[in-house]
């Protein structure tokens, strides 16, 4: 377990810990949460990505779950929904917190971070993934 301020430090993290489970807040500082999880699985494909945050609007979270978060919760939510959000994600199935359901319309899981994967394998790794992997080779 661990917490990350920084986007290189959440996919050091991620790739040290291999964890079930990575929540990341939306507004992340840099590129953004939402932007980070490619990067998330990449080096650990393994894990399920839970996006935290205030923003419900149903840009985001579609974007959220496009980019390839397996669910999306509320920094309102009570302890009880964070960790009943923690768990569903951990078990495998997606979570939208209730209050952002009806604003969203259903996505295919994972489409974008695929796709995105599959271009960076065959481009080499994107580059903050191949800037921590030499870093921690050094």
């Amino acid at each position: 377990m661990g917490e990350a301020g920084t986007e290189e430090r959440a996919v050091v993290l991620a790739w040290a810990h291999q964890p079930d489970v990575v929540v990341v807040d939306v507004l992340m500082a840099g590129k953004g949460g939402i932007a980070l999880i490619p990067d998330l699985l990449e080096v650990s494909p393994e894990s399920r990505v839970l996006m935290l945050t205030s923003n419900a609007e149903p840009g985001t979270v579609e974007k959220a779950l496009e980019w390839g978060a397996t669910g999306y919760s509320l920094k309102r939510a009570t302890d009880t929904d964070l960790i009943a959000a923690v768990q569903t994600v951990a078990a495998g199935s997606s979570y939208v917190h209730p209050d952002s359901v009806p604003l969203w319309r259903p996505v295919a899981r994972r489409p974008l971070a695929r796709s995105l994967r599959a271009s960076s394998a065959s481009s080499g790794s994107s580059r903050s993934a191949t800037r921590i992997r030499r870093s921690l080779r050094s």
